[in-house]
This record gives C-alpha cells, sequence and structure tokens, in this order.
C-alpha cells in the first residue's frame, strides 16, 4: 500500500553528511534518481546526476518480492559541500510486470503490488506536471 503522494526530497549539503534518506517506497534501487546542484545562486546552475555505484551506494530492506517499503538510504561517495543540494527522486520505469493466465486464478499480492507500481508512476508524472512551465 502506497500512504504517502511525496516522490521527491531534497537535502541541502553541509560538507560532513554523506547519508540522505529517501523514505518511500521504492519497487527497485535502479528507480531512484539523484541529482546534485550547486545553490550558491552563481549562474548557471550546474545540475550533476549521480551514478549509482560510482557517485553513491545504497543502502535499504528490500522485502521478499524485492521492494523497498521503507525506502532507501543514499551514500554518497563524498560529503556534498554546503552549496550543494542533493534532490532525490523516485522515476519508475513505465512496464507492466503483472500477467494473469487465460482463466486463471487473480493472485492478491501480485495485483496489489502491480497497483502500487502504477501508483508510483502516476505519482512521478504528478510531480513532473506540477513542475512544468504552463
Amino acid at each position: 500500500m502506497v500512504n504517502t503522494v511525496t516522490n521527491r526530497i531534497e537535502y541541502q549539503g553541509n560538507g560532513s553528511s554523506a547519508v540522505f534518506n529517501f523514505p518511500y517506497p521504492l519497487h527497485a534501487q535502479a528507480h531512484l534518481a539523484v541529482f546534485v546542484f550547486n545553490s550558491s545562486g552563481v549562474q548557471p546552475a550546474f545540475i550533476t546526476p549521480q551514478v549509482l555505484n560510482t557517485d553513491y551506494v545504497l543502502s535499504g530492506t528490500a522485502n521478499a518480492q524485492g521492494i523497498y517499503p521503507n525506502g532507501i538510504n543514499v551514500i554518497m561517495n563524498s560529503s556534498p559541500n554546503s552549496q550543494a543540494n542533493i534532490v532525490l527522486f523516485r522515476s519508475s520505469v513505465v512496464t507492466n510486470n503483472f500477467f494473469i493466465g487465460q482463466n486463471g486464478n487473480i493472485p492478491s499480492t501480485a495485483l496489489n503490488q502491480e497497483l502500487d507500481y502504477l501508483t508510483l508512476i502516476t505519482q512521478r508524472l504528478q510531480d513532473q506536471v506540477t513542475r512544468a512551465i504552463r
């Protein structure tokens, strides 16, 4: 069950913290996007996508289905300085992983997981729309 509408979290670097928590459900480590940008006001503000297992690693506990229901921790290789904003957001791949055979039973656990996954995708789309120029 997805009980939050939040898809994105932002942190301010301080030069000493290297662990940042993404406390929202995540269906796979690859579905988390991590960006760092310079918040000093100096233009242009450089936005740097971070690369998993190069710039950071992830730490968290997945359930039996490989889902991180309580989120995950991002551990940066170095502590971002005080002019760095760290943005974490869920960016799930849009796929259908659920299959029901002809005249087959519908497994409730798998159906609930797929509905949760669709909710996460919809939340990301909603986040993009609300941040777009209108």
